[in-house]
């Protein structure tokens, strides 16, 4: 083989390598990516069933906390910011707002009512 096939070879098996490495350094971004919702779900699923632990009457109590994936906000990842009011003679509307603190951005939202019923 001469000089040209070899540099020629070298050329082609470097691209190949590069377009392998750019695919797996993106699906490892995608993966962070779909973890990091795994996370924030999970946590948004504990606050609704501790919410749903709460009697009736403590609910509208509830209005305007935050509730913080790691207890302190400035370790947190996520917040969960609660809102809950009378929507009616013996109902409350409680809504849950999840926020990933990173970017500041609502990622995930659930609402729910309860009855004194």
């Amino acid at each position: 083989m001469s000089l040209v096939e070899v540099t020629i070879a070298a050329g082609i098996a470097t691209v190949l390598l590069m377009a392998t490495a750019a695919t797996f350094f993106g699906n490892m971004k995608t993966i962070g990516t779909a973890k990091s919702i795994t996370s924030g779900a999970i946590f948004l699923e504990s606050v609704q069933e501790n919410i749903s632990a709460q009697p009736y009457q403590n609910l509208l109590a509830l209005n305007g906390n935050p509730i913080f994936d790691q207890g302190v906000a400035n370790l947190s990842q996520y917040r969960a910011d609660i809102t809950t009011f009378q929507s009616g003679v013996g109902i409350i509307q409680v809504s849950v707002s999840l926020v990933d603190l990173r970017n500041n951005v609502v990622i995930g939202r659930l609402a729910t009512i309860r009855s004194d019923a």
